[in-house]
């Protein structure tokens, strides 16, 4: 029955993704750490953005197709610049944890999944949330 493979390749699909989305949730949870003092080291920072921007690779596409300028955003959060160099740019685990509420159901992935994080949790974070201006220069 093609319609049930269908049904349970989407299902799948959306539950592959989710390692994807903890693991960007995780280094920009982790940079803001950083940012904010903690203990690790100059290269740790470097080590989480460009973890972080690999992980966004994966999703970019997909999140692309479902609203563009949100994909932009968190491109130019963790991206590289053209010289493969990572920019320091500032933004907060918790903005994060914003920009990602607003694509839950439109990458079919169930937020309680996602699960919590310092505090942040991928069904509950804040709406309040004020994202930092954005302005790419890749351009």
């Amino acid at each position: 029955d093609c319609d049930a493979l269908h049904r349970v390749v989407v299902q799948v699909n959306s539950v592959l993704l989710i390692p994807f989305v903890q693991g960007i949730l995780k280094s920009s949870t982790d940079l803001s750490l950083l940012a904010a003092g903690s203990t690790k080291t100059a290269n740790s920072m470097e080590v989480e953005r460009i973890r972080g921007h690999i992980f966004a690779k994966v999703l970019l596409p997909l999140i692309h197709a479902i609203d563009a300028p949100t994909a932009d955003m968190i491109d130019y959060i963790l991206g590289m610049d053209r010289s493969g160099e990572s920019a320091i740019r500032s933004t907060t685990g918790r903005e994060m944890f914003f920009l990602f509420s607003e694509l839950y159901q439109g990458l079919g992935i169930d937020c309680s999944m996602i699960g919590t994080l310092d505090g942040l949790d991928a069904c509950h974070t804040a709406k309040d949330v004020v994202l930092p201006p954005f302005d790419d220069e890749s351009d």
